[in-house]
């Protein structure tokens, strides 16, 4: 379930890298400079977020506020629900540039909330492991690298237009949203029996 968890998350992460800049030069009509510089802004406002996000979480761990099960679970609506609706909402903006730039930038600030699900649920599971599980579900996540820009590729390829991109938008907020359904009805927060395995061979 992390990777479904992960996987989902890096989509939004690429579709707002490499297709949002392409889509604000192309069809919105900025310059490459204005949109790269646009397109700059949602992810500074992401890391300045993941910060207090991470000190949330550890205040709600450390005073027994929330179970480390009901921080990744509740936070999955701000790491994957909410932007997943915000990307869906971007079709109705059109060529809006104001209310266009406040929905991606919220979008991804909010997505900050990831530091308490999928990149920290490999410590949830396996301390011992948490390394090479990371390494696992980012090389797995890691495929929307070239998939996003492809599938965008496809929508677009015989019209650049708002509604093509809109197909874009849809499918990045589903996959957001879906991912995000799928670890909070199934994904596991408990330590797996396999992470005691190096502990019981050095005894």
């Amino acid at each position: 379930m992390l990777n479904i968890l992960h996987f989902g998350n890096l989509w939004g992460l690429y579709l707002q890298l490499q297709s949002v800049p392409k889509f604000m030069a192309e069809v919105v009509g900025f310059s490459l400079k204005e949109a790269g510089a646009l397109g700059a802004l949602p992810h500074l406002m992401r890391m300045i977020f993941g910060t207090a996000y991470g000190s949330i979480g550890d205040y709600l761990k450390k005073n027994k506020v929330m179970s480390p099960k009901a921080i990744r679970k509740s936070f999955i609506l701000a790491s994957h629900i909410i932007p997943g609706i915000l990307m869906i909402c971007v079709i109705f903006m059109g060529c809006n540039w104001v209310p266009l730039i406040i929905l991606l930038t919220f979008s991804m600030a909010i997505n900050g909330a990831a530091v308490l699900t999928n990149l920290q649920n490999p410590q949830d599971l396996a301390p011992n492991f948490a390394g090479s599980i990371f390494g696992i579900i980012s090389c797995i996540g890691g495929t929307t690298g070239f998939l996003v820009p492809a599938i965008t590729g496809a929508f677009i390829q015989k019209h650049n237009g708002l509604k093509e991109w809109s197909y874009t938008f849809i499918l990045g907020g589903c996959v957001y949203i879906g991912t995000g359904i799928i670890f909070i009805l199934f994904g596991s927060v408990e330590e797996q029996p396999w992470n005691r395995i190096a502990d019981t061979e050095n005894h």
